[in-house]
């Protein structure tokens, strides 16, 4: 990972680019939090990972240059808050927008999209244009197919 938060540490990030190939942005672990925004993510395996019961909180707008294997994972009771605007450039693609498991928690509710990557997929507002139907979360719009992938007593709100 770009950056690496764990132990009980809290970290905040915000104003940057962070690009890192095959990689993760942003990952915590052993009951750390993370809170960030203002984060223009380029390519990545993962833009950011949460896992052993840490908690990464998006507090300011971000943006998705480029797809990943996921935009987001939870894992092993983590939780995390994707409450924010997300920019997202054209025709991003990810195995899941959302992975979450382990009893983890990933939270959109009150989310907004935007860009030229949030496109009309079969009438209704998604993430790329090769994704199908949607899940709807509270008034928030996501990509359905690849949207979410929840396992193991995962929770998306």
């Amino acid at each position: 990972a770009a950056f690496w938060v764990q132990d009980h540490a809290i970290a905040g990030f915000s104003g940057f680019e962070c690009d890192t190939p095959g990689g993760t942005c942003i990952a915590s672990r052993q009951y750390s939090i993370v809170d960030f925004g203002l984060i223009r993510f380029v390519r990545a395996n993962e833009h950011l990972s949460a896992n052993e019961t840490s908690r990464m909180n998006c507090g300011g707008q971000i943006w998705i240059l480029n797809g990943a294997n996921h935009f987001a994972k939870a894992d092993d009771k983590s939780t995390m808050q994707l409450n924010c605007p997300i920019w997202v450039n054209e025709a991003q693609t990810f195995n899941s927008f959302v992975l979450v498991g382990g009893s983890s928690l990933a939270v959109l509710s009150s989310a907004t999209f935007s860009g030229p990557g949030v496109g009309t997929t079969i009438g209704k507002k998604g993430i790329t244009n090769n994704w199908g139907d949607v899940i709807r979360v509270g008034t928030v719009t996501v990509p359905g197919d690849a949207g979410f992938d929840v396992t193991k007593g995962g929770q998306v709100q």
